[in-house]
C-alpha cells in the first residue's frame, strides 16, 4: 500500500461515512508509519554522510599540513647541514 492509497481510503472513510476495521486501522497506522520511518531515516543518513566527509575533508588538510611542516623541518635541516660542511 502506498501513500496515497492510504490518503484515498481515509478520506472515502470520512466522506462517505464508510466504516474502518480494526485491521484498517493497524494498516493505514503501518503505512504512516513507514513513510514517517523512510523520510526520517533518509534525512538522518544523508546528515550523517555529510559529517563524515566533512571529517575526512578535516583530516586530510591535517595529514597534508603535518606532512607540509615535516617537510620544511627537513629542508631546514638539509640547509643547516649545507651550511656546516664536514671537515674531513
Amino acid at each position: 500500500m502506498t501513500l496515497r492509497q492510504a490518503m484515498a481510503i481515509i478520506l472515502s472513510c470520512f466522506i462517505y461515512s464508510h466504516p474502518i476495521t480494526t485491521t484498517g486501522v493497524i494498516g493505514v497506522v503501518m503505512v504512516f508509519g513507514a513513510m514517517f520511518l523512510k523520510i526520517y531515516l533518509g534525512q538522518r543518513l544523508r546528515k550523517m554522510k555529510v559529517d563524515k566527509e566533512a571529517l575526512t575533508k578535516a583530516a586530510a588538510g591535517a595529514a597534508n599540513r603535518t606532512l607540509r611542516e615535516e617537510g620544511e623541518d627537513m629542508l631546514k635541516a638539509g640547509t643547516q647541514a649545507q651550511l656546516h660542511p664536514i671537515k674531513i
